[in-house]
């Protein structure tokens, strides 16, 4: 992890990560094959080829952040996190009176989902 926080993760999300990992893995075979199909064209400077590595990279460094983020943070079952606050793992009601609107919020780990009313310290709030 970047700053080599210590994130706690419950196990939902333990599963939603290794889901994560698993999908970036699958994806792999792809871009190497359009690196090599690149290599046989004998066209190692095409935008084609670079896009495949720029890809590759990407996958690669995602595996090892979520891999990260699995080794180095501790598991905490939810009975374990603070309800008398915000923080880590809580929900949030917000009431918005000009809407006569309710919108509950959760603070997840590290990656925002705001279509999913996830927000995160990593990520913006508005």
């Amino acid at each position: 992890m970047k700053n080599k926080e210590r994130w706690r993760i419950t196990e939902r999300e333990v599963r939603k990560y290794k889901e994560k990992r698993k999908k970036l893995v699958r994806k792999i075979p792809g871009a190497k094959k359009t690196i090599s199909q690149n290599k046989i064209k004998n066209d190692s400077c095409n935008s084609e080829h670079s896009l495949g590595a720029q890809s590759l990279s990407r996958i690669k460094r995602r595996i090892n952040e979520i891999d990260d983020i699995l080794n180095q943070s501790p598991v905490i079952e939810p009975e374990e996190i603070p309800t008398d606050r915000v923080g880590y793992g809580t929900k949030v009601t917000l009431y918005f009176p000009e809407e006569d609107k309710e919108v509950t919020y959760r603070f997840g780990i590290r990656d925002p989902e705001p279509t999913n009313n996830v927000i995160s310290p990593n990520g913006p709030l508005a």
